[in-house]
């Protein structure tokens, strides 16, 4: 079997991943919320986690995205065990269940942070094998 192709070498270097939120408030509670939810920790104002760094920004004029949107957005795939529990335990950290759900796909839930930016939780048994791949990597 051959090797598979070896990846060209970026000139670029992963830093942080930067979330919008309306002031300095939000930004405290989104701090707060990602370490709690990620097993990260705050450093410097940031949110290192996972091998990720996460960083907030107050705008003046922020609006949270819209569920479900035809706009572009990123937003953050995780994957757990047992779907009630994850979701009652961010519930907890100040998540809140978007009122739109997919009723196909009982494995996923969409959520909102804090500030409103929809991510999705589903359960291991429904996540993509090149997701699930990921999350065994970042485990070790």
């Amino acid at each position: 079997m051959p090797n598979p192709p070896v990846p060209a070498k970026s000139p670029v270097e992963w830093i942080a991943l930067t979330i919008d939120c309306a002031d300095a408030e939000s930004q405290q509670r989104l701090r707060k919320f990602y370490a709690d939810a990620l097993g990260g920790e705050i450093v410097e104002g940031s949110v290192r986690a996972r091998g990720m760094l996460l960083s907030f920004q107050a705008l003046p004029n922020y609006r949270p995205p819209t569920w479900p949107s035809d706009v572009a957005h990123i937003h953050f795939e995780w994957a757990v065990h047992d779907l009630d529990v994850a979701l009652s335990w961010l519930q907890d950290r100040g998540a809140r269940l978007a009122e739109h759900q997919d009723p196909k796909d009982v494995g996923l839930r969409v959520m909102l942070d804090p500030a409103g930016h929809p991510f999705c939780v589903m359960t291991t048994a429904s996540v993509r094998p090149s997701f699930r791949d990921e999350a065994t990597y970042q485990q070790r």
